[in-house]
This record gives structure tokens, sequence and C-alpha cells, in this order.
């Protein structure tokens, strides 16, 4: 009995809780990640899109929407579309969110979800938006069937020319006469 009463005695709850100062900077540290994350991912997308975008219209992979999905010229366009609004936006986007959360430090910790809160509802609404004017241009360049519109016709280089080859000139013939 007086070996227990001793450990008992000995035994310190609080040496199993973990110091206060971790526990609030491994919380800042999974915040900063959870704003950080959407920015990042969108602006990965972008440049995969520009990079190495699906090549053919399909139902899995690309950016998707049914007026670009007409033709592979409209698909093409489409992808390069979606890649470059979702780069300029994932770019500004990621700027911006390091920035913000550069500030978290110094935050007590309900002012910090309040701002993280904040970012994610604006990346949200700028990927939204980036998505919107990407249909929007879809829709003003292409017809339903994937037609180029007639406005456009000649205005926009959607794919590139390829060099003819050039015409031998004949000196046999004039060496001949």
């Amino acid at each position: 009995m007086e070996a227990l009463k001793n450990l008992l005695t000995e035994f310190d709850p609080a040496a199993f809780v973990p110091d206060l100062g971790s526990v609030i900077g491994w919380i800042e540290l999974i915040v900063r990640l959870c704003v950080l994350a959407g920015p990042i991912a969108l602006l990965v997308m972008g440049l995969w899109y520009l990079i190495s975008p699906p090549k053919e219209a399909n139902h899995i992979a690309g950016y998707r929407f049914f007026w670009g999905m007409g033709s592979v010229q409209s698909w093409r366009v489409m992808q390069f579309l979606a890649g470059v609004a979702w780069t300029a936006v994932g770019a500004v986007l990621t700027l911006t969110m390091v920035l913000i959360t550069g500030g978290y430090k110094d935050m007590d910790m309900l002012s910090m979800a309040y701002s993280a809160v904040k970012c994610l509802i604006w990346q949200i609404g700028a990927g939204m938006l980036s998505c919107v004017l990407v249909n929007i241009s879809m829709l003003i360049l292409f017809d339903f069937k994937g037609n180029l519109r007639p406005a456009f016709h000649g205005k926009l280089k959607l794919t590139k020319k390829k060099p003819q080859p050039k015409k031998k000139t004949q000196k046999s013939d004039k060496v001949n006469k």
C-alpha cells in the first residue's frame, strides 16, 4: 500500500500535457498550409494546362465546358485560356496569401481563424470568377458546335503554321537548252 501511495504522490499529470507554445505553433502551421493549399494547387493546375494540356476533348481530364468540346480547335483554346486564367489567379493568390499568413504569428487564435476563413472565401470567389471568365470567352469566340465565330476569322491564330518547303528550281532544264 505504501508503494502505491508513493507512486500517486510522485505522479505529475502535467508532464503528459504538451507545451502550449508548441501546440499554438502547430496550429498556426496547419492554418497556414490550409490557406496556401488552394492557391498553390490552382497555380500548378494552370501551369499544367499551359505546358501539357489534354490534346483531345474527353470527359475525364481537362477543363470542360460544353461550348469548348465541339471541336479540337475549341478544346485547345479552352485549355489554353483556363491555363492562363488559373496560372494568373494562382500566382496572385499565392503571393497575397503568403503576405497575409506572415502576420499570423502576431495574431491571437480567434483572429487567425477569422482571417483564414476570409482568405478561403476570397480564394473560392477568385477561382469561380476565373472559370466564369473562361466560359464567357468561349461563348464569345466559338459557337455551340465548336466553330470559330465569323468575327474572329483571321484575327485569332490558333494553330502554328508549318513551314512550307522551298520549291527547287530546275537548273538542269536550263543547262540542257
